[in-house]
């Protein structure tokens, strides 16, 4: 898969890249620009797919690993929510944030954790209907979080100081039936071949896996018509190294 990859990748970094190129020039009318806005997107959600792919692959095989840093997590909520904004601008959305005037830093993967709020914004806004609200929060507190490994591959539980980082959406709910299989990986809960939201089904389950890595918990609150609350809460004290 990683030699896969690289051999998609090549390709597709090359039309990525030509296609920004000749976005800066000057000759194209709006239509022939909106085609070249267009090649690039779809570029860069197909290099996006095949990242997940390979994450994925890496994760199965336990060759995924945190690098961790002092990260400061309500730095990075704004700045995902800020990268994310053109998606609810199309669709008439807006944002709401609540963050608390305390520093919320701990010791994580910064971009693993940027990965996770990119995905979980990213599906807010994809399932909620124009006009909706997209609606982050955060805070310090106890929370019971997985612990040390069992030998049959459960963990133990502890309580102890985290993070709590709440993503709502004002979208359609997910029936109760549904969400046992949200974190499993290549499902989604409509995986028809007419669904009309579009995916490969990581997302989540990479997401899982992410925040697992650092002793972390994630979790979602939903019923149909009533929105959806996804949450992930990371230790505020030093993360486990490696996986």
């Amino acid at each position: 898969l990683a030699n896969m990859s690289h051999e998609l990748r090549t390709p597709l970094n090359a039309i990525i890249g030509f296609a920004d190129l000749l976005e800066t020039e000057p000759v194209f009318d709006p239509t022939q620009r909106d085609y070249l806005q267009s090649i690039s997107r779809n570029g860069r959600h197909l290099l996006e797919m095949i990242n997940g792919v390979l994450d994925a692959a890496k994760l199965e095989a336990r060759q995924m690993t945190v690098r961790l840093s002092r990260v400061d997590i309500g730095r990075l909520i704004e700045a995902a929510v800020k990268d994310t904004e053109s998606l609810r601008a199309v669709k008439g959305q807006r944002s709401e944030l609540a963050l608390p005037d305390e520093v919320l830093d701990l010791d994580a993967d910064q971009q693993k954790v940027r990965q996770v709020l990119l995905n979980l914004l990213s599906n807010a806004s994809k399932f909620t209907d124009h006009g909706g609200v997209v609606s982050v929060d955060a805070r310090r507190t106890t929370l019971p979080l997985p612990g040390a490994m069992r030998p049959d591959g459960s963990r133990t539980i502890q309580i102890g100081e985290a993070v709590l980082v709440s993503v709502r959406d004002s979208g359609m709910g997910i029936a109760a039936v549904d969400i046992p299989t949200l974190f499993q990986p290549f499902r989604q809960v409509d995986s028809s071949a007419s669904r009309q939201q579009a995916g490969t089904g990581l997302g989540l389950a990479l997401c899982r896996q992410f925040i697992e890595l650092h002793g972390g918990a994630i979790g979602v609150e939903s019923a149909l018509g009533s929105g959806s609350t996804f949450w992930f809460a990371l230790p505020a004290g030093p993360a486990p190294r490696g996986s």
